[in-house]
């Protein structure tokens, strides 16, 4: 951030501007206690969901006992407890778990990245609003530090592989012949809810630490600039046109553009995002053609009399033509399906959850990285509100909308599509990730199903991510109103009337005149009034 002591006096009064280095005559900023309590009991909601988990798991616990005790089998964890209901219902139930704990895991860490963005600003490190909540440390804050992250990473990517092998299939479950039955995971419920019972604790110890540190729990780039102008950050004047792109050089007249340049100009090393989302696109595109090829392979060699159908069912087999079609590659955890127990069971479900934990890790390492360019996007979406221009034959007309000086974090978030594009395919891939490597039990231990039907729906998926990632980093905003892209310095030195004292209403940016200058440079900014703004001028200097 380029916080200075050198400080420059902000635009002329004689253009309306009420911005002073004197804090006192700012306007009150949002303390958003509101957001403060609903984070409070998304604590609570956490600790619920991670009570609930472990309830769950002793009664599995017992039931395999029991299991245990009415069988020959030594080793009980040899299966998990049957669950009463169809496999269609059970992947129902799967998706719908996997969206309640996607809402358990952002609102616990909505906590965790307030707490990292004022510790941030307390090292003099805050640029943006919004900033990669796991891979950005700060030394000054205990639940921030590089450690915490690493156990926060570990976390949540052992949420979401428990969350998708919650349930698995059965063979030969018992002698009354049950054939696909249904089993809740031993060893996944327990991980859910240890892992989940860690990420409440981070949220409440970043809570307690930094709770007097903490100005405001607000997410809005407003709101977070205006807190920052108290804290007595410099307004740089004359660069009521430079966005942040501009944000290292020197003050200067400048001309309105009709385009802004884009959030990867504004951080280049996004580039390296959108590079990793590719590659993971096209990875699951290999993944998806060797299980077709491997399947087939297995079908022409081991069973000649069978024919090899491409199928996009969801099921490991299916029938056609009264051949038996097998569609899925099996992983073996032991050494072979017949050679019995090599392995204790206990020990093959860890190794299962571990192998997931390979696959799926990269993919909750990618999704949050996402998170930064679609909150990115909603912090340059909030601030053009201001003056929300649209282009009619190359005339850039205001449709008078305003920038609200308050919002409401779930408010913003609900009314955001990136965001809410964003939550929905995370909760959806996660889901897809676990149905396309589907565990299954048998007598002879446990075995990792890849079926090709699921791993084309998830390669879909991940394409629609890439396309959706690419075009929010590359999408320019029409307008001379300045990008911003949640730079909260380049929005202290845009916004030079920040309203009345009371801090309600709406500020609106545009054309504020010339103030009576001879050199024919005009100035742009904000006002809470709307008449005393108009659209900016093309082939006009501006400072």
């Amino acid at each position: 951030m380029r916080a200075t002591n050198n400080k420059e006096h902000g635009p002329n009064d004689a253009f309306g501007g009420k911005d002073s280095d004197d804090s006192s005559m700012l306007p009150d900023f949002d303390a958003s206690a509101t957001t403060e309590y609903a984070c409070i009991g998304a604590i609570y909601l956490g600790a619920f969901a991670c009570m609930v988990c472990l309830v769950i798991s002793i009664t599995t616990f017992v039931a395999c006992i029991r299991l245990r005790n009415r069988s020959n089998r030594v080793d009980f964890w040899s299966s998990g407890y049957l669950l009463p209901l169809p496999t269609a219902a059970v992947e129902v139930l799967s998706l719908a778990m996997n969206f309640v704990f996607t809402i358990c895991l952002e609102s616990l860490a909505f906590v965790h990245a307030t707490s990292l963005r004022w510790a941030l600003y307390r090292e003099n490190r805050l640029h943006f609003n919004t900033n990669l909540r796991l891979l950005t440390n700060a030394k000054s804050s205990g639940p921030n530090k590089w450690y915490i992250n690493v156990i926060s990473t570990a976390c949540l990517i052992l949420c979401y592989v428990a969350t998708s092998q919650i349930f698995m299939t059965a063979d030969d479950f018992s002698p009354s012949d049950i054939s696909d039955a249904v089993l809740i995971n031993p060893i996944a419920l327990p991980i859910l809810g240890i892992c989940l019972l860690c990420y409440v604790v981070i949220a409440t110890w970043a809570m307690k630490w930094n709770h007097r540190h903490v100005p405001t729990w607000s997410s809005s780039p407003i709101t977070n600039a205006l807190a920052t102008r108290h804290k007595h950050l410099t307004c740089h004047g004359n660069r009521c046109l430079m966005p942040v792109h501009s944000a290292l050089l020197s003050s200067r007249p400048t001309f309105p553009s009709q385009k802004q340049p884009s959030l990867i100009s504004a951080i280049p090393n996004l580039s390296y995002l959108t590079i990793f989302i590719w590659t993971l696109t096209f990875l699951s595109v290999a993944w998806w053609l060797s299980i077709v090829l491997i399947s087939r392979s297995n079908i022409v060699n081991h069973h000649p009399s069978t024919h090899w159908y491409l199928s996009m069912a969801w099921t490991r087999d299916f029938v056609v033509g009264g051949d038996v079609a097998l569609n899925s590659v099996p992983i073996y955890i032991i050494d072979s399906p017949w050679k019995g127990y090599s392995t204790p069971n206990l020990t093959q479900h860890i190794v299962a959850i571990m192998f997931m934990t390979a696959i799926q890790g990269l993919q909750t390492v990618g999704l949050h990285s996402i998170e930064l360019v679609v909150n990115a996007n909603r912090d340059e979406d909030i601030w053009r509100r201001a003056a929300a221009l649209s282009a009619r034959d190359g005339v850039f007309w205001s449709s008078n909308i305003g920038m609200p000086r308050k919002v409401n974090p779930m408010s913003s978030a609900l009314k955001s599509w990136p965001y809410l594009y964003l939550f929905t395919l995370k909760s959806i891939l996660h889901w897809s990730l676990g149905q396309s490597v589907r565990p299954k039990w048998s007598p002879a231990g446990i075995t990792l199903w890849m079926t090709h039907g699921p791993i084309f729906v998830y390669l879909i998926l991940m394409f629609s991510l890439a396309v959706f990632t690419q075009y929010l980093c590359m999408r320019r905003p029409n307008g001379p109103q300045p990008a911003t892209w949640g730079h909260l310095q380049t929005l202290i030195d845009l916004i030079d009337d920040w309203g009345d004292r009371e801090g309600e209403g709406r500020l609106f940016w545009g054309d504020k005149g010339d103030g009576g200058r001879r050199d024919g440079i005009r100035h742009a900014g904000t006002s809470s009034n709307q008449e005393l703004v108009d659209v900016a001028r093309f082939g006009v200097l501006y400072e």
